[in-house]
């Protein structure tokens, strides 16, 4: 059986693991800054031009990051004092930003570039420069990549692929981009619809094609469950990156033929930016938008398009712009689907952690970031597992993915994809929200597990929740075509857990969010497998007891357990199941 197969939006990077050390070990000299392996796709094909300009990014080193995480912990938790008491914009840029000293060291080093601008608390600077001028402030060369598969060509630090900055700067800067990282990018199969499903066998025996009805008829939702359509109460949000569009059209033509809701009313669809051009409409985008509105029907929704390539410079680093853009917007969507994934050893140990500081501020705004677990497994690298980031990152929910089951069934039958991103984090070190679930997973003789040598054992445990994702069918430029990913499950993941907030807003009459929802989902999956039936009572996950991921292709991942596993997470959203559950937070 042969499919498209969508991975994450910028594809996996990365060949080689770096050696396994304790994660408190992995740090850099305070001046210095690499890369730990090479990237997959990309290579080097000639020096930059020095008179090109890039746009950089410094994400310039913020204050009082323990207390951003007390806080978030207590806005998050339920049961706290503070639970639900979410911070403004202001007041998190407020907590976090940085002295005026490290600002004023940054835009002296910057002395001689143009353009700069800043987010609102100075946390983000950036400027443009020529690549000459780059490679004297990095001390670096800048050499022109081109992307295999594509054909597409980028400007990032070649040679011994690694970057420094002047003493004086390094202690008021956590990163400079675009250096190191790469933006990878998909490649599809461009086939027609008819080629496509003629590789696809529908008999009794075989997969059948994953629709709007068969979805939410296996994750509980009925035909009365649908969003209010208010923007001013709730909005769910996709996130894309590198030119990926969605056409309305297509949108229509989905849900004309599923009939997701009737008389086919579309939701309420909002553009950011509104000048998006539409042309042509991407695999992934197109997933996300067509997905998310199917589980999350009638939740105002809107699709937040990061290019990257700005019309001089196509050397922009997407999800730091998508992170500067969230921060300076005072009324984004309360969750987004990201598909998009990374290896770990494709991006720096001080890229990882800021980004998690911007997770985390999103957290204690009472954002909700939901994101693919990656289609590869534990990964492959002949030296161990590679997890995904930022799926692996604890401050954001992870979605892996499964296939099978039952709809009507409880629980579904449900087994994990091979293919679902899934094991422990060698960046992040395990959350207290986490400890228990995961040591109950590793301290159990009877659940063979990997060789310890490939993984870090004391790592962040990913992913925390799964759902569906083989044999999705999506609609692109007027064709149909069966899609396969973790890119699927988090905006099916993500437009239910957008119906379960608004439940609880309903309900209690709370127009706030439900912001970070891992340690909700943790406490929901300790009470599921509590005694057997837990306080609920109601087993609002489906657990996942079946199936293992793969490394480098074959069955020698993690296997999926009873509650919590490095595979399906606590398992699947029973919609009818968690609503009442979330009614009472």
């Amino acid at each position: 059986m042969q499919f498209s197969k969508v991975v994450l939006a910028l594809a996996l990077l990365g060949s080689a693991a770096s050696s396994r050390v304790p994660v408190e070990q992995l740090k850099e000299p305070e001046n210095h800054f690499a890369r730990t392996a090479e990237v997959k796709g990309w290579s080097a094909t000639a020096r930059a031009d020095p008179t090109k300009q890039i746009r950089i990014t410094v994400a310039v080193k913020q204050q009082n990051k323990d207390e951003l995480n007390r806080v978030l912990y207590a806005v998050s938790t339920p049961g706290t004092a503070e639970y639900g008491h979410f911070l403004t914009n202001a007041e998190v840029n407020e907590l976090v930003k940085p002295s005026a000293d490290s600002v004023s060291h940054v835009m002296e080093w910057l002395n001689g570039a143009t353009d700069i601008a800043t987010s609102p608390n100075s946390d983000f600077v950036r400027a443009t420069v020529t690549v000459a001028q780059a490679e004297a402030l990095v001390g670096a060369e800048y050499w022109t990549y081109t992307h295999a598969d594509t054909g597409k060509t980028i400007v990032r630090i070649g040679g011994n692929a690694e970057y420094s900055v002047p003493e004086e700067v390094a202690e008021h800067v956590d990163f400079v981009a675009p250096t190191l990282t790469f933006p990878a990018l998909s490649s599809h199969t461009d086939a027609s619809a008819k080629e496509n499903l003629e590789k696809v066998q529908l008999g009794d025996d075989d997969y059948a094609l994953i629709s709007p009805p068969v979805l939410r008829a296996m994750y509980n939702l009925s035909e009365s469950d649908r969003g209010a359509g208010d923007a001013s109460t709730l909005k769910q949000g996709v996130a894309s990156f590198l030119g990926e569009y969605y056409d309305m059209k297509d949108l229509e033509s989905f849900r004309e033929k599923y009939r997701v809701t009737l008389p086919n009313d579309l939701p309420t669809f909002t553009d950011v930016p509104e000048d998006q051009s539409h042309k042509p409409p991407g695999y992934e985008a197109s997933l996300d938008v067509q997905w998310i509105t199917t589980s999350g029907d009638q939740i105002v929704t809107e699709h937040w398009s990061t290019t990257g390539r700005a019309p001089d410079n196509p050397e922009d680093e997407p999800f730091v712009q998508w992170l500067t853009t969230l921060a300076d917007d005072d009324e984004p969507p309360a969750l987004f689907s990201i598909s998009y994934g990374d290896e770990e050893i494709g991006v720096t140990s001080d890229y990882a952690n800021r980004c998690s500081t911007e997770f985390q501020k999103a957290g204690a705004r009472g954002i909700s970031l939901i994101a693919a677990s990656g289609d590869s497994g534990v990964g492959c690298s002949s030296s161990g597992f590679v997890a995904t980031f930022p799926a692996s990152c604890p401050y954001v929910t992870g979605v892996g993915g499964v296939t099978g089951g039952k709809p009507g069934s409880s629980p579904t039958g449900e087994f994990s994809w091979t293919g679902s991103g899934g094991g422990f984090s060698d960046i992040f070190t395990r959350p207290t929200y986490q400890q228990d679930a995961v040591s109950t997973y590793l301290n159990d003789n009877s659940i063979v597990k990997p060789a310890s040598k490939y993984w870090n054992q004391y790592g962040a445990g990913f992913p925390d929740i799964a759902a569906q994702s083989f044999l999705f069918d999506e609609c692109v430029n007027n064709f149909f075509y069966p899609i396969s990913g973790t890119s699927a499950a988090s905006p099916t993941a993500t437009g239910i857990l957008a119906m379960l907030t608004q439940a609880r807003m309903d309900a209690t009459g709370n127009t706030t969010a439900l912001g970070w929802l891992n340690p909700t989902l943790y406490q929901i999956g300790a009470d599921d497998i509590a005694s057997g039936t837990g306080r609920t009572g109601r087993h609002a996950f489906n657990d996942v007891t079946d199936g293992v991921n793969t490394y480098c292709g074959d069955a020698a991942g993690f296997r999926a357990a009873t509650g919590w596993d490095p595979v399906s997470g606590w398992g699947t959203l029973n919609y009818g199941k968690m609503k009442p559950v979330f009614e009472e937070l």
